[in-house]
């Protein structure tokens, strides 16, 4: 599928929304703490969007039963789209997964991060300087007139790998084969681990 160009004005509302979602998520990261629910986080996203005239992109989304929360959450070996609860504690050694979305100005904002809760494993502070290194040497391969390595780079990872398919994915080429090897090092169960790092936020027009 084509890309279509972005004029000079949907790219500064592009980078609008965007650096809203990020605002949300720095305040997100200091606010994650044991003994917080993730329901607590989520109205904290929720009002923090809210605050910035923008709306959450996931709450009511899809259906039925349409999506409840304003964030998604993945707590340790939950991968994606979990949906946040009061009775979901974090608790001292956790790493979670916030995803955020928030539509403003007609654009949608959209990023992940994943967080350690107080002191975490030496794997798991690995696991999350490994993968947040591969997204950047992925982002540096997004280049003019340079093919996209992302979809040649999936069919090259297994099932068994899957915990580092963001990882390999985002860095292509020679880079991605490097960080696989060295997110399944600083694992002890890599097929499970969540595996976002502090992806910046991504922006595209609203279709809802």
């Amino acid at each position: 599928m084509a890309v279509r160009l972005k004029t000079t004005d949907e790219i500064r509302k592009m980078r609008a929304s965007g650096r809203l979602v990020a605002e949300v998520l720095a305040i997100l990261r200091e606010a994650v703490k044991p003994g917080v629910s993730t329901a607590e986080l989520d109205a904290l996203a929720e009002r923090e969007i809210r605050r910035r005239g923008a709306s959450p992109s996931f709450k009511g989304y899809g259906g039925p039963p349409a999506f409840p929360a304003s964030i998604c959450v993945a707590i340790n070996e939950q991968v994606v789209h979990g949906i946040p609860s009061p009775r979901q504690i974090l608790r001292e050694g956790d790493i979670i997964g916030i995803d955020v979305g928030a539509l403003y100005n007609g654009w949608q904002g959209d990023s992940c991060i994943t967080v350690p809760v107080g002191k975490v494993s030496p794997a798991a502070e690995q696991l999350l300087r490994v993968t947040e290194e591969c997204l950047y040497l992925g982002i540096e391969q997004a280049q003019v007139a340079r093919p996209s390595a992302i979809s040649a780079m999936r069919s090259r990872i297994t099932p068994s790998r899957s915990a580092t398919a963001s990882c390999a994915a985002s860095a292509g080429m020679a880079s991605g084969d490097a960080c696989t090897k060295a997110s399944l090092r600083c694992s002890t169960s890599a097929s499970r681990a969540p595996v976002s790092g502090c992806a910046p936020a991504w922006s595209s027009r609203s279709s809802r």
